[in-house]
């Protein structure tokens, strides 16, 4: 049984100073007095709460950890330049040793510009592709993060002006048909196609070419979003692993292994004009999360990490399986997404949604009482062992045991 004393007083406080929590909008899908809120330290593949509490972590900070909390030789490049100091009245030569290694890893990239979250470049490119285009509205699928035109067509859009709605749409990823409709509707008026490669689904055959090739018909230009993918499936990113060059990409999460940092890079003839726009930001060259970043990519820049990171998904996922088919359970669980983020869905009940809403709570609150940080992606890391795997399989069998009469 974990004890959550100070976790329960902490968030009472925490709650009359500070609306939501610092990774989600809203307190769910954790819960009071059930599951941890508040951590103090991580290291490897655990992490701490302020009641000492030691948890297996498949959370990995919204997967912002590629290769463990607290990594030695990160660490050690952030001290050393903690020591000599963190921001300055100009740039600093850690943005163009940074930038070197990643137009040397990275497909798209020619030019690089620093950020310091996912939300900043993804922001920066829609604008860049704007001003290039001359054009206002903006195609996507996924998420893109906290900005206007990334929310104006979904469920959270509160506060979003109605004219920043028409300039936003959305298709379907993997249906190319939803696509070309879009265009046909809007023609000569996108400025850009922002998609992710395969945050949830691996694209289908033929599909990421395709977009590609509608993009450059309608002189559109095209983003990917690899906040997520950056540096998991391969250390030149989703479109190296895929073999689809887009015009501009967006990296964050795990670039620098949790200090945040992020990078829109691209095509030269693109990015030389992002001098000509705004994009200013007090921290963006910041020199801790830079050298953090800068030793990160040497780490990644070897394809054993992401084949590494690729055989332990596929072997939980395997293992998560196994658990659903005993259980007889395949009709009303599946695990799906990359090896790298294998993501465990409730799937849908027609006649009660509230039944998929429990069950995914469920999921969670028992698994944080076999000491297990899980909120439905598992994003796997490179300090996670096999047996920490097991383990992770074996609770996963015991939950849905306990949990399977709520799928009568």
């Amino acid at each position: 049984m974990i004890r959550l004393n100070k976790n329960k007083l902490f968030l009472k406080g925490y709650k009359n100073l500070i609306p939501g929590t610092k990774i989600f909008d809203r307190y769910d899908p954790f819960m009071i007095g059930q599951t941890p809120y508040f951590f103090k330290k991580g290291k490897g593949s655990y992490s701490w709460d302020i009641d000492n509490n030691k948890y297996l972590d498949f959370h990995m900070s919204l997967g912002s950890i590629i290769l463990g909390y607290s990594h030695d030789k990160v660490n050690y490049s952030a001290k050393k330049q903690l020591l000599k100091g963190m921001t300055f009245s100009l740039m600093n030569d850690l943005e163009i040793e940074t930038a070197k290694k990643m137009i040397k890893m990275i497909p798209s990239a020619e030019m690089v510009r620093f950020g310091k979250n996912g939300s900043d470049v993804l922001a920066a490119g829609v604008r860049l592709a704007r001003y290039v285009t001359k054009r206002d509205k903006v195609i996507s699928c996924g998420w893109h993060g906290i900005h206007d035109w990334s929310l104006a067509n979904t469920s959270r859009n509160y506060g979003i002006p109605n004219e920043i709605k028409k300039l936003s749409l959305k298709f379907e990823f993997n249906n190319i048909e939803s696509l070309h409709n879009l265009i046909k509707k809007n023609k000569n008026e996108v400025a850009c196609i922002v998609m992710d490669l395969c945050a949830k689904y691996y694209p289908k055959k033929g599909f990421l070419n395709e977009v590609k090739k509608i993009a450059k018909k309608n002189k559109i230009i095209l983003i990917f979003d690899e906040i997520i993918t950056g540096f998991r499936l391969h250390p030149g990113g989703a479109q190296k692993y895929f073999g689809v060059t887009p015009d501009l990409s967006c990296f964050g999460k795990g670039l620098a292994n949790g200090f945040p940092l992020s990078a829109l890079v691209g095509k030269k003839r693109y990015m030389r004009r992002a001098n000509d726009l705004f994009y200013s930001l007090t921290f963006a060259g910041e020199s801790i999360s830079l050298a953090a970043g800068s030793t990160a990519l040497d780490i990644y820049n070897d394809l054993k990490l992401s084949k590494e990171l690729e055989n332990k998904g596929n072997y939980l996922i395997n293992k998560l399986q196994k658990a659903i088919d005993e259980n007889s359970l395949t009709d009303n669980i599946r695990i799906y997404g990359m090896p790298c983020r294998p993501i465990i869905e409730i799937k849908h009940y027609s006649k009660n949604l509230s039944i998929k809403k429990t069950l995914s709570l469920n999921l969670i609150k028992d698994f944080a009482k076999k000491k297990i940080l899980y909120n439905g992606s598992i994003f796997i890391c490179k300090t996670h062992t096999f047996k920490q795997l097991n383990y992770m399989s074996l609770i996963f069998k015991e939950v849905l045991e306990k949990n399977k009469k709520y799928f009568k």
